[in-house]
């Protein structure tokens, strides 16, 4: 993150404190953000000439040094000796809403002081979360930064029973360095003054900014739009969503105070034009901090791969960690168990999926979290029945963790089965999004989805091996979810997010494990209910959980 040489305060070259995206606010106000990033960053020359002129000197208005002036003076940057940020807000998650297309939801409040020490290259956010989606639950965590390592200390996930109290997984490394540098522009002015990026004057043409810069960054370059004072409105960038793929990310700052160096006193951060973070905080320069404040327990160790993974998509790394429920892991195993004979549970850490053995085909139930994972489960599936195809994917419901594999499976040729309230939002949304930020299968080989919507009469893949009933499942949690019945010599009911089957059971809220029992009593005789999470276990599980 940051360290000192000299008197010239530098953010390290590591490459997951560079920009970040930018939100929605169309096409045309974006402007052209394609722009090479394999640029020779080495070129550390900051050009400040542009086109535009100031109208009352006739001098052209230089960007670059009017955002110096504003925020304090390059002097008064670079004698920073670090900083500490005290902020109250709320988070949101786009993607999680009861119908596919709803506003983002209201996941979280949270407060959260972040201190910065450039000379050591560290940071610390302290952490108390409120999970609004999970009935009001507090976390307490610190999250430590010092250099390519990371650690967290007290709760991260409501669903690991205790502390975390472990080293930080790369991915959550990257995401959180990446906010941070969003949330504290100066991070990212200061690696411009330290020459690890580049700033030029940019002709994007931008809403409300007298002149754009564009800063380098590893994902895509960031657009500074900076007013006539120098005032910097907001960062623009692009980021990787793992459903919708190519996604704007707008970070916007008012209310910019201080002696010396000023900094912004609300920022707030949109993705595809919908606010997921919103923050109102007051700011130190050059405080103290007591020796060992940013000490790790453990460092761990630094995984390049991770850390690109957690830079791409740092939204979802943020925004799920936020919800209470961290998913930093980048979950590529597939983890068979054999429920009944054809039928299989593929295990997969966080989430997981079914595969049902056809006499002409292999059918998917699930393609959950990222294309990667999609992948995994096609090979396994190629590599456990080289003779047949993957022939459906079904997917429970839209929500993003449950859902955003779809596109490879479209990829490999394989129908998509969906209830019929998302049919059009992944017809003509997520099976047609652009993908060059991080390109997946799809967008190498674009393919047109085939798409088999679940309606008001349940769907019946026969078979002679294993029949598969899909039937709507009214509920709270999604209004497109699907309930799977598989027959056999056991019958299995697969299920995401309503109830979690096996170790005794658990569900995010009560009802849904309600409305999922009177789901599988109106429907065919069930044996087990496999899960989308935990594992599996027998109906009378489930009938217990719901016992007063």
């Amino acid at each position: 993150m940051l360290r000192k040489t000299g008197f010239v305060a530098t953010l390290t070259v590591i490459p997951l404190l560079v920009g970040c995206p930018a939100d929605d606010v169309g096409d045309d106000e974006v402007g052209d953000t394609s722009t090479d990033t394999t640029a020779d960053t080495t070129d550390t020359s900051t050009d400040t000439t542009t086109d535009t002129t100031d109208t009352t000197t006739g001098d052209p208005f230089m960007p670059v040094e009017a955002l110096l002036e504003f925020v304090g003076g390059t002097d008064a940057l670079q004698a920073m000796t670090g900083f500490s940020s005290v902020a109250s807000g709320t988070r949101s998650l786009a993607g999680e809403g009861l119908s596919p297309g709803d506003p983002a939801v209201a996941v979280g409040t949270f407060d959260a002081t972040t201190s910065v020490e450039f000379a050591s290259d560290s940071a610390r956010i302290d952490h108390v979360r409120t999970s609004l989606f999970l009935g009001g639950a507090e976390l307490v965590s610190t999250e430590f930064y010092v250099g390519p390592l990371g650690y967290i200390d007290g709760e991260d996930n409501l669903f690991v029973p205790g502390e975390t109290n472990a080293p930080m997984l790369s991915t959550r490394w990257a995401s959180g360095r990446k906010q941070m540098a969003l949330l504290h522009p100066h991070i990212l002015i200061l690696d411009v003054l330290a020459g690890d990026r580049t700033a030029n004057p940019s002709d994007a043409l931008l809403d409300g900014c007298e002149g754009v810069v564009e800063v380098s960054d590893t994902v895509s370059p960031i657009l500074l739009c900076v007013a006539a004072d120098g005032e910097l409105l907001r960062a623009e960038t692009m980021v990787n969503d793992f459903l919708l793929r190519d996604s704007s990310l707008v970070v916007t700052y008012t209310d910019w105070s201080g002696a010396g160096v000023q900094f912004p006193g609300s920022v707030s951060i949109a993705m595809r034009g919908e606010e997921v973070h919103v923050e109102t905080r007051a700011v130190e320069v050059d405080p103290m901090f007591a020796a060992g404040f940013f000490d790790l327990l453990d460092g761990g160790s630094f995984d390049a791969n991770l850390a690109s993974f957690g830079d791409l998509s740092h939204q979802f790394f943020q925004g799920f960690a936020a919800l209470g429920i961290a998913n930093d892991a980048q979950l590529l195993f597939v983890l068979p168990q054999e429920l009944t004979p054809g039928v299989w549970h593929l295990l997969g850490g966080s989430h997981n999926s079914l595969a049902i053995e056809q006499e002409n085909g292999i059918v998917i139930v699930e393609a959950p979290n990222y294309p990667e994972r999609a992948d995994a489960i096609l090979e396994w599936a190629d590599q456990t029945f080289p003779n047949k195809p993957v022939t459906h994917v079904i997917s429970t419901h839209h929500h993003e963790d449950h859902s955003a594999g779809l596109r490879a499976f479209v990829a490999a040729g394989v129908t998509v089965v969906i209830h019929e309230a998302a049919e059009q939002f992944f017809a003509n949304e997520v099976f047609v999004a652009p993908s060059t930020i991080s390109p997946d299968a799809l967008a190498f080989v674009p393919m047109a989805a085939v798409i088999e919507p679940v309606g008001a009469e349940p769907l019946v893949l026969d078979d002679a091996l294993h029949p598969i009933t899909l039937s709507q499942l009214p509920n709270g949690h999604a209004g497109d979810m699907i309930l799977i019945h598989v027959a056999g010599d056991q019958n299995i009911v697969f299920e995401s997010d309503l109830y979690n089957p096996g170790f005794g059971g658990s569900a995010l809220n009560p009802v849904f494990a309600q409305e999922l029992l009177d789901a599988i009593n109106a429907g065919e005789a069930t044996d087990v209910i496999a899960g989308g999470h935990v594992g599996s276990a027998p109906v009378s599980e489930l009938e217990d959980f719901l016992m007063p």
